[in-house]
C-alpha cells in the first residue's frame, strides 16, 4: 500500500530520493553508451584473433 503525505518535513528527503535516482539512471546511460560505442573494438581487438598472440 502506498503512504501519502502532505508532511513538508519529508519532502527534502523526497527530493533527494528522486535526484539520486534520476543519478543512477544517468550512470547507466552513460555505462550503455560506453558500451555501444566500443564493443566492435573489442570484438576486433580481442575476440577476433589470428592466432599469433599464443
Amino acid at each position: 500500500m502506498t503512504f501519502v503525505s502532505n508532511d513538508p518535513s519529508l519532502w527534502p528527503m523526497i527530493d533527494f530520493q528522486l535526484l539520486f535516482s534520476y543519478w543512477i539512471v544517468a550512470a547507466g546511460v552513460v555505462v550503455v553508451y560506453d558500451w555501444v560505442l566500443t564493443v566492435g573494438q573489442e570484438i576486433e581487438l580481442i575476440w577476433v584473433s589470428d592466432g599469433a598472440s599464443s
